[in-house]
């Protein structure tokens, strides 16, 4: 075990602490303010059960599968190289499917603080005062309605720069790489 190691695994760490997703899910999405029990273990539960998971199927890839294996994409190698093609769909559908989850989430996640702390409090403020002052029912019903507007506009901003910078780093040629770098900016 190297420097490298532990620099990956800390940033890994703090990644996941600081990620938007899981912004919303431990603020915007809790059930109250303070945790519970459950919320206590389930997370590192998690976290150890999809790392135990990750060690016997990197290990069967690197002994089944040829040296030159793309590892990012061992878990849909492994049921192909063996001929079971049902089960690389159902890998290739559980993989889709927790990218689109991650993708929702994330642009639900910073669509909400960039409204919420960027635009809200600039082009919103006036409206934001009087609605503390009065308690107006159609004031508020247009206020929501904007402010869900401008969140699906800031939505589909930030899928737009994704691709942008999809596009820009397209040469990285691994996804552990990009993820890396993602990783890293997000401890940052």
């Amino acid at each position: 075990i190297d420097a490298r190691f532990f620099t990956l695994t800390l940033i890994a760490a703090c990644a996941a602490l600081c990620l938007p997703r899981q912004f919303h899910m431990t603020f915007v999405e809790a059930s109250g303010e303070r945790a519970s029990p459950q919320m206590r273990w389930v997370f590192p539960a998690y976290l150890l059960i999809t790392a135990a998971v990750i060690v016997p199927i990197v290990l069967a890839g690197l002994s089944a599968l040829p040296a030159n294996t793309n590892p990012d994409s061992i878990v849909l190698a492994l049921p192909l190289a063996n001929g079971n093609y049902s089960l690389a769909i159902l890998v290739f559908l559980g993989g889709f499917s927790a990218s689109a989850g991650m993708i929702v989430i994330a642009s639900v996640a910073l669509s909400t603080m960039i409204t919420n702390d960027l635009i809200a409090p600039v082009f919103f403020r006036k409206a934001l005062k009087s609605e503390a002052s009065q308690s107006g029912g159609t004031d508020r019903a247009l206020l929501a309605a904007r402010l869900l507007l401008v969140r699906r506009l800031v939505i589909a901003g930030l899928l737009a720069l994704a691709y942008m910078l999809y596009l820009g780093f397209g040469r990285i040629g691994s996804l552990a790489g990009l993820g890396t770098l993602a990783f890293a900016a997000a401890a940052q």
